[in-house]
């Protein structure tokens, strides 16, 4: 005997497919975020020696010109952040903005990461100190 399902249990079906979604959700997409911060560390770990490099060179100053045009390394242009943006003589901050504009990372000299928050993006739930925490 061919027995099909019962409203009540369409809906118990339902909801269990909500409550598995609404949980699974969030872990994918801040796994999608933390593969996009990956990318954008390790182009800040590539220019942090090239920007040390700079300032060596200067006199102790670090690049300020804003895209970091001036360094002797090249790079590629990343899907999901801008162009790193050199700035702070003194600490040798490169900063890169998120394509949407939620929020950027920067390293300083010494090889501190941090994040900030600029539309309300979680740094600390992608594991990321929020600056000036080691600025």
């Amino acid at each position: 005997m061919k027995r099909g399902f019962t409203l009540l249990e369409l809906i118990i079906v339902v909801i269990i497919l909500g409550i598995l979604v609404s949980v699974a959700t969030p872990r994918f997409t801040g796994g999608t975020e933390k593969s996009r911060l990956t990318e954008a560390f390790s182009l800040l770990g590539a220019l942090r020696p090239a920007n040390e490099r700079y300032a060596a060179g200067s006199g102790g100053s670090y690049l300020v010109n804003g895209t970091c045009t001036g360094l002797d390394t090249t790079w590629t242009t990343l899907k999901n952040f801008g162009i790193p943006a050199c700035s702070d003589p003194a600490a040798g901050i490169i900063r890169m903005t998120r394509t949407d504009g939620s929020y950027s990372v920067q390293i300083n000299a010494a090889g501190c990461l941090c994040c900030n928050n600029i539309v309300g993006t979680p740094c600390a739930g992608y594991g990321m100190a929020v600056c000036p925490a080691c600025m």
